[in-house]
């Protein structure tokens, strides 16, 4: 008996490690990230707390841009930032259409036209785990990651973004371009402000640097639904590795993704319990981190860890 509760016990650590600690592919972006709404900050002005976490030797960033040893900027990689602001455009006309019927509802709808304009079936969303659909919530992330410019994901610490760097923001993010804008009414000219413009089209992210602004919506608005279905989404090597523990048990299963994926995919025994299934019908026992729409994509059955533990 105290064999087991020891494997049992070390295969569920193993499982909460592999979500705490990054194992899986994580979006906490909008959870985490300090608001900014730029007016009339500039880079400059937050580079002192941002150098004094950092390296020694990096130079801290500065309040304008630097064309020194920055190659000329890549018509490709610009390209490719126009058609990410596309896509962008295309999914906030879904959530402005979407009308004001709760989370729920909204995370429904985002979830399937992600699918969709991956040409992957909307209905996954609303279905119970198969070896054949497998895990197509890291192919859904993939895709999703594979049309953004990484410069889109980049954490600047303590150096400053090069100018390509900045035209490609830019082109993803044409709102901070039209904020830095300077006009002369005089002689009827304009200038971009560059110290504006690097305010407006980046902010700072906990204590590491900057994100640019835009990231900031497009992972409360595109990326959190995503949570609907799991917090994290886990790695065929992640799950791979977890297997070699069955059989197991997953306390705090949530919609049940994982399990779903160990039983159905990797074929391994296990079998997952959330003190409040988000399936439940019942008021009282409504899963706060779930919304009531949830869906559970394997059997998930009442149970708290104590008692798994009160009882083995």
């Amino acid at each position: 008996m105290r064999s087991s509760l020891l494997k049992i016990a070390f295969a569920y650590v193993c499982f909460l490690v592999s979500e705490l600690c990054g194992a899986g592919l994580q979006f906490t972006y909008a959870r985490d990230t300090i608001n900014n709404d730029g007016k009339g900050e500039k880079l400059s002005d937050l580079s002192n707390a941002a150098s004094s976490r950092s390296s020694v030797g990096e130079n801290p960033p500065g309040s304008c841009l630097s064309d020194e040893n920055d190659p000329s900027s890549s018509n490709e990689n610009v390209d490719k930032a126009l058609q990410f602001r596309f896509f962008l455009e295309h999914m906030f006309d879904i959530v402005d259409s979407s009308g004001g019927k709760g989370r729920g509802h909204q995370d429904h709808v985002i979830v399937s036209a992600l699918l969709e304009y991956f040409e992957m079936e909307p209905s996954l969303f609303q279905k119970k785990i198969t070896k054949q659909n497998g895990n197509w919530m890291e192919i859904l992330y993939d895709n999703v990651k594979a049309l953004a410019p990484p410069e889109f994901f980049k954490v600047w610490g303590t150096k400053r973004p090069t100018k390509e760097e900045v035209d490609i923001i830019v082109a993803i993010d044409n709102d901070a371009l039209e904020k830095a804008t300077v006009y002369n009414p005089d002689d009827n000219s304009s200038f971009v402000d560059e110290d504006k413009l690097l305010s407006r089209a980046f902010t700072p992210f906990r204590h590491r640097g900057f994100i640019p602004e835009l990231l900031n919506t497009f992972s409360r608005v595109i990326m959190s639904p995503l949570k609907s279905v799991a917090y994290a989404i886990p790695s065929n090597e992640v799950l791979d590795e977890i297997s070699q523990y069955a059989p197991l048990i997953e306390v705090g299963a949530g919609t049940g993704y994982w399990s779903a994926l160990l039983k159905e995919v990797h074929e391994v025994t296990i079998q997952p319990y959330d003190a409040k299934p988000p399936n439940t019908d019942s008021k009282d026992d409504k899963n706060v981190y779930f919304n009531t729409r949830s869906h559970t994509y394997t059997d998930v059955f009442p149970g708290e860890c104590d008692w798994f533990f009160f009882f083995t």
